[in-house]
Protein backbone atom coordinates (compact mmCIF):
# COMPACT_ATOMS: atom_id res chain seq x y z
CA UNK A 1 0.00 0.00 0.00
CA UNK A 2 1.34 3.42 -0.97
CA UNK A 3 0.23 6.56 0.72
CA UNK A 4 -0.33 9.87 -1.02
CA UNK A 5 2.83 11.47 -2.41
CA UNK A 6 4.89 8.28 -2.08
CA UNK A 7 7.96 8.90 -4.27
CA UNK A 8 8.36 6.23 -6.92
CA UNK A 9 10.01 5.54 -10.25
CA UNK A 10 8.06 4.06 -13.16
CA UNK A 11 10.28 1.39 -14.76
CA UNK A 12 7.81 -0.25 -17.12
CA UNK A 13 4.19 -0.53 -18.09
CA UNK A 14 1.55 -2.90 -19.38
CA UNK A 15 -1.47 -1.04 -20.66
CA UNK A 16 -2.70 1.25 -17.90
CA UNK A 17 -0.59 -0.54 -15.28
CA UNK A 18 2.83 0.81 -14.28
CA UNK A 19 5.71 -1.21 -12.88
CA UNK A 20 7.09 0.96 -10.08
CA UNK A 21 10.05 0.99 -7.72
CA UNK A 22 9.91 2.78 -4.37
CA UNK A 23 12.89 4.50 -2.75
CA UNK A 24 13.43 1.49 -0.47
CA UNK A 25 13.67 -0.82 -3.52
CA UNK A 26 10.18 -2.30 -3.18
CA UNK A 27 8.80 -3.19 -6.63
CA UNK A 28 5.20 -3.62 -7.68
CA UNK A 29 2.42 -2.61 -10.03
CA UNK A 30 0.09 0.38 -9.73
CA UNK A 31 -2.68 1.57 -12.01
CA UNK A 32 -1.55 4.65 -13.93
CA UNK A 33 -4.69 6.51 -12.86
CA UNK A 34 -3.23 6.68 -9.37
CA UNK A 35 0.21 8.01 -10.32
CA UNK A 36 0.89 11.70 -10.70
CA UNK A 37 3.94 13.23 -12.25
CA UNK A 38 6.29 14.88 -11.18
CA UNK A 39 8.04 16.34 -8.21
CA UNK A 40 11.67 17.17 -7.67
CA UNK A 41 13.47 15.41 -4.85
CA UNK A 42 17.08 16.36 -4.36
CA UNK A 43 17.46 17.31 -8.01
CA UNK A 44 15.76 14.16 -9.33
CA UNK A 45 12.32 14.24 -10.85
CA UNK A 46 10.08 11.45 -9.54
CA UNK A 47 6.48 10.39 -9.87
CA UNK A 48 4.27 10.02 -6.82
CA UNK A 49 1.38 7.84 -5.81
CA UNK A 50 -1.95 9.58 -5.41
CA UNK A 51 -4.42 8.57 -2.69
CA UNK A 52 -5.95 5.19 -3.38
CA UNK A 53 -6.60 1.77 -2.04
CA UNK A 54 -4.49 -1.04 -3.53
CA UNK A 55 -6.10 -3.33 -6.07
CA UNK A 56 -4.81 -6.55 -7.60
CA UNK A 57 -4.37 -6.71 -11.37
CA UNK A 58 -7.43 -8.24 -13.05
CA UNK A 59 -9.46 -8.03 -9.84
CA UNK A 60 -13.04 -6.81 -9.99
CA UNK A 61 -11.89 -3.58 -8.31
CA UNK A 62 -9.09 -3.05 -10.84
CA UNK A 63 -11.41 -3.62 -13.78
CA UNK A 64 -14.06 -1.29 -12.29
CA UNK A 65 -11.44 1.39 -11.61
CA UNK A 66 -9.94 1.26 -15.08
CA UNK A 67 -13.37 1.33 -16.76
CA UNK A 68 -14.66 4.22 -14.70
CA UNK A 69 -11.39 6.16 -15.00
CA UNK A 70 -12.13 6.32 -18.73
CA UNK A 71 -15.65 7.65 -18.06
CA UNK A 72 -14.18 10.18 -15.62
CA UNK A 73 -11.57 11.39 -18.14
CA UNK A 74 -14.33 12.19 -20.65
CA UNK A 75 -16.25 14.23 -18.08
CA UNK A 76 -18.96 11.87 -16.89
CA UNK A 77 -20.54 12.42 -13.44
CA UNK A 78 -21.15 9.41 -11.24
CA UNK A 79 -24.44 8.81 -9.42
CA UNK A 80 -23.32 6.12 -7.00
CA UNK A 81 -21.29 6.75 -3.86
CA UNK A 82 -18.43 4.52 -5.00
CA UNK A 83 -17.94 6.51 -8.22
CA UNK A 84 -18.29 9.84 -6.45
CA UNK A 85 -15.77 8.84 -3.79
CA UNK A 86 -13.24 7.47 -6.28
CA UNK A 87 -13.45 10.21 -8.90
CA UNK A 88 -15.51 13.11 -7.58
CA UNK A 89 -18.04 15.00 -9.65
CA UNK A 90 -16.43 18.40 -10.10
CA UNK A 91 -16.87 19.93 -13.54
CA UNK A 92 -18.63 16.93 -15.05
CA UNK A 93 -21.90 16.14 -16.80
CA UNK A 94 -24.59 13.47 -16.45
CA UNK A 95 -24.93 13.31 -20.26
CA UNK A 96 -23.79 9.73 -20.86
CA UNK A 97 -24.20 10.01 -24.64
CA UNK A 98 -21.97 13.09 -24.76
CA UNK A 99 -19.37 11.41 -22.56
CA UNK A 100 -19.39 8.31 -24.74
CA UNK A 101 -19.10 10.52 -27.81
CA UNK A 102 -16.02 12.14 -26.29
CA UNK A 103 -14.31 8.74 -25.99
CA UNK A 104 -11.88 7.67 -28.65
CA UNK A 105 -12.60 4.44 -30.50
CA UNK A 106 -9.84 2.80 -28.45
CA UNK A 107 -11.43 3.95 -25.19
CA UNK A 108 -14.88 2.70 -26.26
CA UNK A 109 -13.43 -0.71 -27.15
CA UNK A 110 -11.57 -0.84 -23.84
CA UNK A 111 -14.73 -0.01 -21.85
CA UNK A 112 -16.53 -2.84 -23.69
CA UNK A 113 -13.63 -5.24 -23.00
CA UNK A 114 -13.60 -4.33 -19.32
CA UNK A 115 -17.37 -4.81 -19.02
CA UNK A 116 -17.04 -8.24 -20.64
CA UNK A 117 -14.25 -9.21 -18.22
CA UNK A 118 -16.28 -7.96 -15.25
CA UNK A 119 -19.29 -10.04 -16.34
CA UNK A 120 -17.13 -13.13 -16.93
CA UNK A 121 -15.67 -12.78 -13.44
CA UNK A 122 -19.11 -12.20 -11.89
CA UNK A 123 -18.10 -8.77 -10.65
CA UNK A 124 -21.44 -7.05 -11.06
Amino acid sequence: TMGPDTPLKVVGSSGAWKNVVLRDGTRGWAHGHFIACCKSLGGAVVSAATPTQPVAANSCDALWTERNAIWHRVGYCFTNDRGKQAFGNAGCSRDQAAAQGAMSAVERRRVDELLTQEKQMGCR
